[in-house]
């Protein structure tokens, strides 16, 4: 039997369908890259969500990296990008960690196994790493992006100086956030919009600068958002839907009362 009930809510979600968009799981992995001086660190996950290092040395420093992506190459809704730094120890000099989303591959994928990060070292495999081309993220056709960066960190009483800041690519065009200076551990964010067209790509850098020797046990996170802001055309169509449903509601609770 035709029920009208049936029928507002598939229009009520079709609208609003057609304003986020679906997701759809693309192939994809991290590539994470740990810079301090002349000194670097890669690492891999074959996971499109997420990476963990494991415990690195770079230089004097110790310590944890996390890097997470909310959605992944393929969707239409929003992606975002956040990497935790955790220093055990800080080392002497400006620490910096650049992540990207990228195509699989293979032989890094047998490498990492079942796990969410490895370090890769070798010629061979550092070339196939770097290799990698960046995984687009879609955005509905026409349609700007709006872009935040975002630094915050956690500390202790160790820490006497340093900061952090964050840069976010979209499609080669950069934004910064505002510089974080880490004793005062609130978030700093900056937005703007960008038209990056479709597909997009998303990077991140976020850098800390400045901190104090024998600072430990303290992390900072740089995190970029990308959100589709949808078309006015597409946000009226959704909007019509949700009075047609109301009015169906109304009728009904006449009709019983």
């Amino acid at each position: 039997m035709f029920r009208p009930r049936i029928l507002g809510f598939a229009f009520a979600a079709a609208s609003a369908l057609a304003v986020f968009g679906a997701p759809n799981r693309a192939e994809a992995a991290l590539r994470v890259t740990l810079v301090n001086g002349a000194n670097t660190l890669q690492f891999y996950s074959s996971s499109a969500t997420s990476l963990n290092s494991g415990t690195f040395t770079i230089d004097g420093y110790t310590g944890t990296l996390q890097t997470t992506v909310t959605n992944f190459p393929g969707s239409a809704v929003i992606g975002t990008l956040s990497q935790t730094v955790n220093v055990g120890t800080a080392g002497t000099g400006t620490l910096t960690s650049f992540a990207e989303e990228v195509a699989n591959n293979p032989t890094l994928d047998a490498l990492a196994g079942a796990g969410t990060g490895v370090q890769v070292t070798g010629a061979t495999n550092l070339g196939l790493l770097n290799g990698l081309a960046l995984q687009p993220y879609t955005l509905p056709t026409g349609t700007p992006l709006t872009q935040t960066s975002d630094a915050s960190s956690s500390i202790n009483s160790s820490v006497t100086s340093g900061t952090v800041q964050t840069r976010s690519t979209t499609n080669g065009t950069s934004l910064n956030s505002n510089v974080l200076t880490i004793t005062s551990p609130t978030n700093v964010r900056t937005a703007g919009t960008v038209t990056p067209g479709s597909p997009y790509t998303l990077q991140q850098l976020v850098t800390l600068s400045g901190i104090n020797a024998g600072a430990s046990g303290f992390n900072f996170t740089g995190s970029t958002g990308g959100t589709a802001v949808p078309e006015p055309a597409t946000v009226a169509m959704a909007l019509t839907g949700l009075p047609v449903l109301g009015l169906y509601r109304a009728r009904r609770r006449r009709a019983r009362g």
